[in-house]
């Protein structure tokens, strides 16, 4: 479990980084290499330095921008007669000769059941004072972000004006239909706050997957990181190797960003389902989504093109008989458990 949160801290790093940096450079026409290491000397002084130094205080602010930028968006789009939400139809629903399941699913399942949020335990577990304003701080946000994301789905939907135009901006960085959007519909006022808020906070994100991968190391590993030299010796690896991959195309590292986080968020549900199982809980609110995602997980490693690539219907059909036996594996272990 560590080093899948360790794997997926060190794609969410990468892609974010890159997503912001690609608009940065769109709106400035800097490099974006240069953009991409000033980011990345950011994340580090970011990631080594106390919690309460830097995040804690600029964070809020950050997150206050990103609800007012949601804000500004669905206001204008509106106000806006000639912007209307087309109806959901099937045609060009994924823009490509692939099937709905399991990509569709899995990037529905990147944003919805996120294993890079569970990953961040480690970051919240110290800075909240009381165990019982985990709930709010932790369904509050998933709350407002799934707002924030059905806002801008809306937003592109009606901007591009259905799927099939939305392949204008299919396989670039989202930058691309961020920037668009923001100075059509906001102008240049709310085109800043747009910004800010949608390079700022993946930026915040991928310093936040970066400190929660260092912490987790340092605690498996039982190492000492109160100092400064020793937060270093084990974040300047996890950047490097993070850095490396904003190499890559985009696309892809998005692609092993999505399963890793998948996976995270499989395995947390199953242990939250057996936790609600030891002490006597409705525990099926977890085990459904669980099982939910072991099918995609599974579906998705063995007929992506980056991963097994196995035609799909054979793919789908052992999907459903492994998903079966985890679950059927996971229920006789609780069961013992309680036992």
């Amino acid at each position: 479990m560590a080093v899948l949160i360790i794997i997926t801290g060190i794609f969410v790093s990468a892609t974010f980084a890159k997503g912001a940096a690609g608009l940065l450079t769109d709106l400035t026409n800097i490099d974006i290499l240069i953009w991409t290491t000033l980011i990345f000397i950011y994340f580090l002084i970011a990631t080594v330095f106390p919690v309460d130094k830097i995040i804690g205080k600029i964070y809020p602010v950050f997150g206050a921008l990103l609800l007012i930028m949601a804000v500004l968006m669905i206001g204008a789009l509106i106000l806006n007669p000639s912007y209307s939400i087309p109806e959901f139809t099937t045609q060009g629903l994924y823009l490509s000769d692939k099937n709905i399941f399991p990509y569709l699913f899995i990037t529905i399942a990147c944003g919805a059941v996120s294993g890079f949020h569970a990953s961040q335990s480690p970051i919240v577990a110290r800075c909240i004072e009381n165990e019982n304003d985990s709930r709010p701080v932790f369904y509050g946000a998933m709350v407002l972000e799934g707002l924030v994301a059905l806002v801008w789905a809306a937003v592109a939907m009606a901007f591009f004006h259905g799927q099939p135009q939305l392949a204008v901006i299919y396989g670039a960085t989202p930058s691309v239909g961020v920037y668009e959007m923001a100075k059509t519909l906001v102008g240049p006022v709310g085109l800043v706050l747009t910004i800010i808020g949608v390079v700022i906070c993946p930026i915040t994100s991928g310093d936040t997957a970066l400190r929660s991968s260092r912490i987790t190391i340092a605690d498996e590993l039982h190492l000492n990181h109160e100092k400064l030299i020793s937060r270093l010796k084990i974040a300047v690896p996890l950047f490097l190797v993070a850095f490396g991959l904003t190499f890559v195309d985009f696309s892809l590292i998005w692609r092993y960003f999505a399963v890793s986080q998948l996976i995270v968020a499989t395995v947390v549900l199953y242990a939250a389902s057996a936790y609600l199982n030891i002490n006597d809980k409705p525990y099926i609110v977890a085990l459904i989504p669980a099982i939910l995602c072991t099918l995609i997980t599974f579906g998705y490693i063995l007929q992506a093109p980056e991963c097994l690539g196995l035609p799909s219907m054979t793919a789908n059909v052992i999907s459903v008989i492994a998903t079966v036996i985890v679950s059927i594996i996971f229920l006789k272990k609780s069961k013992k458990s309680i036992q």
